[in-house]
């Protein structure tokens, strides 16, 4: 279930998936991909959190109820909506 506490965010790759809490780390991890040749917009693309649609979230979370009830939705909805993937999703971490 996605949760405020949570920051609707996705990205940044922070320990314990403080994602909003660790700027100094996120930095960090865009100076080193510069150095490695990356563009800073495609470094901070990489590393920078991103929020999470509260829209998004609420789909999910109806697509996630269906399913309860064997009712299951196609992902194909998510794209338009700037969703996660189910890649991402499988690295998200949420709130305990």
């Amino acid at each position: 279930m996605f949760d405020s506490c949570a920051g609707l965010s996705l990205g940044g790759g922070c320990r314990n998936g403080q994602d909003g809490a660790c700027p100094a780390e996120i930095d960090e991890k865009i100076r080193q991909a510069m150095q490695f040749g990356m563009s800073r917009a495609d470094a901070e693309a990489k590393y920078r959190p991103r929020p999470l649609s509260p829209a998004c979230a609420m789909g999910m979370q109806l697509a996630n109820d269906c399913a309860g009830w064997n009712i299951f939705i196609a992902n194909t909805w998510r794209e338009p909506m700037n969703c996660p993937s189910d890649a991402e999703l499988e690295v998200m971490v949420m709130c305990p």
